[in-house]
């Protein structure tokens, strides 16, 4: 699809002259770029909802598995053979 879109001189010089010397189009360039930009907003979306997930306060159930599973952790590696 195409569009038509207003950048300033300084952009558009840039991306002409990385267009030239990496032998591929100015398209391509806005492409790369704007899919790199949307993969970080993603990004920073998720660490927003784990942020938010990890904000409430563990559950006494959840504490207890939490507290099972780092003594069953512990035990594992107690069992297994030490290098020296």
């Amino acid at each position: 699809m195409k569009v038509a879109i207003s950048i300033p001189d300084d952009i558009f010089q840039a991306v002409d002259r990385l267009a030239r010397l990496g032998k591929t189009s100015r398209s391509s360039i806005f492409v790369r770029a704007v899919r790199e930009h949307l993969k970080r907003l993603e990004n920073k979306d998720l660490l927003t909802r784990l942020d938010e997930a990890w904000a409430e306060p563990l559950t006494d159930d959840e504490q207890d598995a939490l507290r099972m599973g780092q003594e069953l952790t512990w035990e594992a590696l107690d069992e297994e053979p030490h290098e020296s």
